[in-house]
């Protein structure tokens, strides 16, 4: 049942994205994502450091700015929408006390691919953001009944990776270890 909710909402997303903050949730087609500029915003709890998903030209960028008007930007990450495949893009962002997570939809030949990071401040020094948890959930467009294949990394597998330098390249080598 659970895998079919999955494919359900990959599907749905073939229509609709959905942009989750923390204040509210809309639903917005990929014509108006692509003529928007703010898509999410969310705020860490304990630090006040804001997180923001911009688009800027054909880029997403994620961006964190804190009261120290420190500002950190990626635009290496969020993979943009694809003509060739509507299910692909930004999905969702969420703020916790110390971390924010970034949920995206890729399409890879058969599969849906469901990426999950989650990125952590140091408690050492609270503006920089390092990779935690990186995560991909593989569905079969052929077969949405069977159980996804989960990989699962963390910093064991990948060590300490600083927020700007996750990219597609690293996120690869991760994959390809």
């Amino acid at each position: 049942m659970r895998y079919y909710l999955f494919l359900c909402t990959a599907l749905i997303a073939i229509n609709a994205v959905q942009i989750i903050d923390s204040q509210s949730i809309a639903a917005t087609s990929r014509k108006e994502i692509q003529d928007t500029t703010a898509l999410s915003t969310c705020v860490l709890k304990k630090s006040n450091q804001k997180v923001n998903v911009t688009k800027i030209g054909d880029k997403l960028c994620i961006s964190i700015s804190s009261e120290t008007k420190k500002k950190i930007v990626n635009d290496s990450i969020i993979v943009p929408p694809n003509n060739n495949c509507p299910a692909e893009g930004f999905e969702y962002l969420s703020c916790r006390d110390h971390s924010f997570i970034i949920i995206q939809q890729l399409c890879g030949g058969w599969m849906f691919i469901k990426e999950v990071f989650v990125f952590k401040n140091s408690d050492i020094t609270p503006d920089d953001f390092y990779l935690y948890l990186y995560k991909r959930e593989k569905v079969d467009r052929r077969h949405p009944e069977k159980d996804p294949v989960v990989d699962k990394y963390t910093q064991e597998n990948f060590g300490k990776v600083h927020f700007q330098n996750v990219n597609r390249d690293f996120i690869g080598n991760v994959i390809n270890r």
